[in-house]
């Protein structure tokens, strides 16, 4: 009898939640890729530093300047005016429970996005630019259409997303209740979508446990089954992997990827992402109100310490608001050199001689993060502002991240669509993403400037001035562009497909030998 094939994936945090509407860790993020086949495909190309290895995994990264791939949509068409987009879905798609994808189950996920307001409605609402579910309009079993009020020019790349998941509203609506209309409590350890595999099993805190679904629509992965094992030990993590006990480690610390490019037996993997490491300055209080502050705290950071001491060259220095992956990225307008007699000055003008006190927040599942932090901390001292260190559990950390709560706080985020007009979003006032709470009319206006540029280039070229205007407001300290990290067995073959917009990677791509 043929033994299946199990794929063992270890990470330090546990997954927190399958929803993708309220699920924000990294590990959830692995999840919802594997999960969730989107409406449309990125292209992918080989990832030059890899391209001449000999060993049996070959590195793709998604790319979407491309022009996109059918996927769940087998085809689509914008009018001329982008006001519209019309989708055909692919017919005969079943899943896991043995039911077709219709646009029955587009209709209840839109309407559930708009419902609870959570995620998926800040893509479809703020990016997308949808006011409401009545802009889905279903013209039969398997076509639906998207109305924006204005020309975006951005839906399309916004539904190649794994986290923009399309629900079965079969399944979902067994769950829901009087009190959970939307079945929220059983979306979060579950999934009825239309991807490779399916959840079998979770173990709070421990390990979940996925395998492929009975009649995957493009055929069953080579992978048949994925744990995921979580050890909050990060020296139980390289172990177990030196030992062959865990196939995959993903988001090395910088230390971990030196040592383990001595190992036989291993490869160590190293992508560019749209990743960003940033400290997030409340920008609504005090002493961070003060643009002055803000600037300050860019000059006083030891940038090039950080990039050698914690990433050990595992990262790029931070030289804009947004990945050089972004379309239109520019550091031509980048100022902040480590200057503390600037630094100095700055906070005397801002009324700051003294300096302050100040707590700087950071999650516990990212040893990088705390040592940043602590060097931070160090610098801070040469214009006398006095920091002090606070870690916090990760479903603590992002309540107050996302109620704006935190007046000081490490962060490292990621985009989840490359595209000025999304990444901008980071910085318009009021949305979701903007977890500084920056409030500048001027910034707001060449954001909605912005989003209404259709010709791509033309849109990524005016980026550069919004670029200019966010490094000037200075809401965050800008710190480093982290390489995406990952360590495998040699035992591991086929494609190791990374998705840079979501740091993470596809199971149903490789092979176990």
């Amino acid at each position: 009898m043929k033994k299946n094939k199990t794929l063992i994936v270890a990470t330090s945090a546990a997954p927190t939640n399958a929803d993708p509407d309220f699920g924000h860790s990294f590990a959830d993020s692995l999840l919802y890729t594997n999960l969730n086949d989107p409406l449309l495909r990125s292209h992918v190309r080989p990832y030059l530093p890899d391209s001449n290895s000999d060993q049996d995994v070959e590195t793709v990264i998604i790319d979407d300047a491309l022009s996109l791939n059918p996927n769940l949509c087998e085809s689509w068409s914008e009018s001329s005016d982008k006001i519209v987009t019309t989708f055909h879905l692919q017919q005969g798609i079943y899943n896991h429970w043995g039911n077709e994808l219709t646009t029955a189950d587009v209709r209840y996920t839109i309407d559930r996005a708009f419902a609870v307001r959570a995620s998926i409605f800040y893509f479809l609402n703020s990016f997308a630019g949808i006011p409401s579910p009545d802009h889905c309009r279903v013209l039969d079993d398997y076509t639906f259409e998207l109305h924006t009020p204005v020309p975006t020019g951005v839906v399309l790349k916004l539904l190649c997303s794994p986290w923009i998941a399309t629900f079965d509203h079969l399944i979902a609506s067994q769950y829901s209740t009087n009190m959970d209309p939307w079945s929220l409590k059983w979306m979060t350890r579950n999934s009825c979508s239309w991807g490779p595999y399916n959840i079998s099993e979770w173990n709070e805190g421990k390990d979940v446990t996925l395998e492929t679904v009975n009649r995957y629509w493009k055929g069953k992965p080579n992978i048949e089954k994925v744990v995921v094992k979580t050890y909050p030990l990060r020296t139980d993590l390289i172990t177990m992997l030196e030992r062959g006990e865990i196939d995959i480690i993903d988001r090395l610390l910088p230390k971990e990827v030196e040592y383990l490019n001595e190992k036989e037996g291993i490869r160590v993997l190293s992508t560019q992402s749209t990743g960003v490491y940033q400290l997030i300055m409340n920008c609504q209080m005090k002493p961070f109100d003060d643009i002055r502050v803000r600037q300050a705290m860019n000059f006083i950071c030891p940038q090039e310490r950080i990039i050698s001491e914690v990433f050990r060259g595992n990262a790029e220095p931070m030289t804009s608001p947004c990945s050089p992956l972004q379309p239109g990225f520019t550091d031509q307008y980048w100022k902040y050199t480590f200057d503390p007699d600037k630094a100095a000055a700055l906070l005397a003008e801002a009324g700051y001689d003294n300096g302050f006190d100040i707590q700087l927040a950071y999650s516990d599942n990212s040893p990088a993060e705390e040592l940043a932090c602590k060097l931070y901390q160090e610098a801070l001292q040469a214009i006398n502002v006095r920091g002090k260190l606070q870690k916090m559990t990760v479903p603590e950390f992002n309540r107050k991240l996302y109620l704006k709560e935190h007046r000081f706080a490490s962060k490292f985020t990621f985009t989840v669509v490359r595209d000025p007009a999304y990444w901008g979003l980071w910085y318009r006032s009021g949305t979701f993403l903007n977890y500084q709470d920056l409030r500048d009319t001027e910034l707001d206006q060449l954001l909605t400037q912005q989003s209404r540029i259709l010709d791509p280039g033309d849109r990524a070229e005016f980026s550069k001035t919004v670029q200019e205007r966010i490094l000037d407001l200075a809401p965050m300290v800008f710190v480093a562009y982290p390489l995406m990290t990952a360590a495998l067995r040699d035992n591991i073959s086929g494609q190791f497909h990374v998705n840079p917009d979501s740091l993470s990677f596809y199971w149903s791509d490789l092979d176990k030998d």
